[in-house]
């Protein structure tokens, strides 16, 4: 009776921990770190502002970016490739839903209330639009720094467009742009889930070939 127990036992041991290697898979994929794409082009000089989309069509190539949040311990930088592409990690553990504050490096300076040098929107997942906002610094002498505070939480794929005003344009500081559902950035999220189903899956399938080979070998000998 013993011995024919303890391969049972083995069995159910063994399924047990791929259970378990399920699970904390499952939960590495759900913790995965998210991240912001900002698509940067520069606006014509001295442009006033009317539709960013259709007059700031030019790709800002080495345009250094950092992403930071003082209670989370986080910074990280980035520079535009030749599309006007950057892309940000987001910290790991965001449980306290933090924002993110984003700006050029070295952010802009500007003279006292012109206006922040740069117009943005973004959206989150595939279209949802993001409650952005501007942050104003002020410094000396007399002007002020502006920086996109963007609120993100575990997980998030950000889309942003950002557009460079020249600096002595005079214009007041834009609104945030509602940008459209587009669907990007998705892909990242999707992608990465599908690969934990597919070793998951493919895990137990393993698992339960190995314990009907067990069984058989089993009783094969009897």
């Amino acid at each position: 009776m013993a011995t024919s127990g303890t391969p049972a036992r083995v069995i159910a041991g063994f399924m047990l921990a791929l259970a378990m290697i399920a699970v904390w898979t499952a939960g590495a994929a759900a913790q995965e770190s998210g991240s912001i794409t900002i698509t940067v082009r520069e606006c014509p000089a001295g442009y006033a502002g009317a539709d960013y989309g259709a007059d700031c069509t030019t790709p800002a190539v080495g345009v250094d970016f950092n992403a930071s949040a003082m209670k989370l311990d986080y910074s990280v930088d980035g520079v535009t490739d030749d599309d006007g592409l950057v892309t940000l990690l987001l910290p790991e553990d965001n449980s306290i839903n933090s924002p993110i504050t984003v700006t050029s490096v070295p952010a802009v300076n500007v003279p006292a209330g012109s206006g922040a040098p740069f117009a943005f929107g973004c959206t989150k997942n595939g279209g949802e639009a993001v409650d952005a906002s501007y942050v104003q610094v002020q410094t000396d002498p007399g002007g002020d720094a502006y920086m996109a505070s963007i609120p993100a939480a575990n997980g998030d794929v950000i889309s942003c467009d950002w557009y460079l005003i020249s600096a002595d344009s005079g214009t007041e500081t834009p609104p945030v742009a509602e940008l459209p559902n587009t669907g990007s950035g998705v892909g990242f999220e999707q992608s990465s889930l599908n690969r934990t189903f597919v070793l998951t899956f493919l895990a137990l399938v393993g698992g339960l070939t190995a314990a009907y080979a067990s069984i058989h070998a089993i009783r094969t000998r009897r």
